[in-house]
């Protein structure tokens, strides 16, 4: 009970349930998220720590980069239990589309550029007028 109870109280915050949603796609490293969510490293990375604490989040170190992906328990649960409910009732949200569209123009920069380059992308993001994810 305490850990399903963990995963909901994890879960019960907008940024957490948006990293969640955008890990349910692929793995992504902090400054993707960033970008992404318009919100401050620091931030990312507590609420990362909270997913990580919860069992729902795995973190791979790949070089200075920090990857997160789903845990298994997580993709398990995504094909039949809670994480499946919670990706059913906030794919349609409009915020959620949103969050999908500028992970896609991220990665149409970090193929074009090579590089996952916050400020570099900011400006990117101005001159073809990709709206953030809010404030950083």
């Amino acid at each position: 009970m305490e850990h399903i109870l963990r995963c909901l109280r994890a879960m019960g915050d907008e940024n957490r349930l948006r990293i969640v949603m955008l890990l349910m796609e692929r793995e992504l490293c902090v400054c993707q998220l960033m970008v992404v969510l318009g919100i401050s490293q620091p931030l990312v990375s507590r609420h990362l720590s909270v997913l990580k604490d919860a069992g729902i989040v795995v973190l791979r170190k790949g070089g200075k980069q920090s990857y997160y992906s789903l845990s298994e328990e997580a993709r398990a649960g995504g094909k039949s239990g809670l994480m499946k409910i919670v990706r059913r009732a906030a794919e349609a949200d409009a915020r959620i589309m949103s969050d999908r569209q500028r992970l896609r123009k991220c990665e149409e920069f970090e193929k074009v550029t090579g590089r996952c380059d916050i400020e570099a992308f900011r400006e990117y993001a101005q001159q073809y007028a990709i709206s953030s994810g809010g404030a950083a």
